[in-house]
């Protein structure tokens, strides 16, 4: 998420110090983020693993949006804003 087409400035830092930054808060979006969609399960029926399906692409889904937030806020709280 970090690498998506939003351009971030910093007033004094440069451009080594927002790759190091940038991967900081990648880490911290993830780590902050667990996955919690259960792994495929071959012994469910075909209506249970549809539902597990469905979960798991909710569960994701809200995990991508966890993730973009806590980038974000990492970013910020560090000086950087969006172009």
């Amino acid at each position: 998420f970090g690498c998506s087409s939003t351009k971030w400035t910093h007033p004094t830092l440069g451009e080594n110090d927002f790759y190091r930054d940038r991967e900081l808060c990648n880490q911290y979006a993830n780590v902050s983020n667990p996955n919690t969609a259960p792994p495929y399960n071959p012994y469910l029926d075909p209506i249970q693993q549809a539902n597990a399906m469905s979960y798991a692409g909710g569960a994701n889904l809200g995990r991508a949006f966890g993730i973009q937030a806590s980038f974000e806020n990492c970013m910020l709280s560090k000086g950087y804003r969006k172009q």
